[in-house]
Parts: C-alpha cells; structure tokens; sequence
C-alpha cells in the first residue's frame, strides 16, 4: 500500500508544487503532522461508519458499538501511521507502547462516549467526533514523540527536501 502512495506523490508532487508554490512550502515543512491529518479523517469517518452500522443496524449499546468501532478504526490508524506517517518497521517496542496506548485509548473513549451520550444527552454521532478530536490530539503526541519517535533506528524519518517531497 505504502508503494501506491509513493507513486501518486511522485506523479501529482510537481504538480502541487508548481500550481501551489506556498501550500508545497508547509506541506514540506509539517509533513508529520498533515499526514497525521489525513490518516485520522480517514479513520476518523471509518469509526464513525462503524458505530453507526454497529449500533443503528446491529443494535448494540453505545459503548459497546463505539468500541468495536474504536478498536477497527484504530488497527488501520496504526498502520498507516506507521507505514506512511512515520516510515517506521515493526518493532517490539512499538507495538508493546502501542497495545498500552490501545488500551488507554480504548478506556478513554468509552468514558467518553458515556458521558457524552448518556449524560449530556449529545447524539452519539457528534459525541464521537468530539472523543476522536481528543484522542487524536493525545495519539499525535503518543506517536511522534514515545512510540514513533525520530531517534528510533527502526523510523527512519525522512528530510524535508527542498524542491519537493520524497514520501
């Protein structure tokens, strides 16, 4: 999948830049976090996709449905984000920080979806993109800084190129 990406970036790259000189500047500048962006949307609309599929069609209880949910979409976030994100390999490390983060996560989520729903009386799907705005702010941090760090041998961050980007 990470080869696909690299093509389409090769082939719409110069593109962007000559059309969007100023856009192509902070893409290569915040490429971490833009990605990070783009890979939390996606999901982040998955989630929402499988609460209301778990919960609307199947019937489930709103913390059940949004942990099914939660757990799905947070598989093809690590992925991603491991894969394009961060260009890391897997590591042992990694995936012992990232099944505690799950964890965490996971917990949080719930405790969020409770009280926003339950509670506060907030339709389920608005609750939901507020615990995903949350917890993605929280993973951001996670990920760039403790699981996929920089200095870590098996992330191999790539430098902002000048002209254009490599991944």
């Amino acid at each position: 999948m990470g080869e696909k990406i690299q093509k389409i970036a090769d082939i719409l790259g110069p593109w962007v830049e000559k059309m969007f000189p100023g856009l192509f500047r902070v893409y290569s500048r915040r490429r971490s976090l833009i990605k990070f962006l783009a890979v939390g949307s996606f999901t982040g609309f998955l989630d929402l996709v499988g609460l209301f599929i778990f919960h609307r069609l199947l019937n489930l209880l709103i913390v059940e449905a949004a942990t099914l949910a939660f757990i799905v979409s947070f598989l093809i976030t690590f992925s991603l984000h491991r894969y394009w994100t961060f260009h890391c390999q897997p590591s042992r490390r990694q995936y012992l920080l990232y099944s505690a983060n799950i964890f965490l996560c996971l917990n949080l989520n719930a405790l969020l979806m409770h009280v926003l729903v339950n509670r506060l009386s907030i339709w389920y799907l608005i609750s939901q993109v507020l615990a995903n705005g949350i917890i993605g702010l929280y993973n951001f941090l996670m990920y760039r800084f403790v699981i996929f760090k920089p200095y870590d041998t098996s992330c191999l961050q790539k430098p902002a190129a000048s002209s254009r980007p490599i991944n």
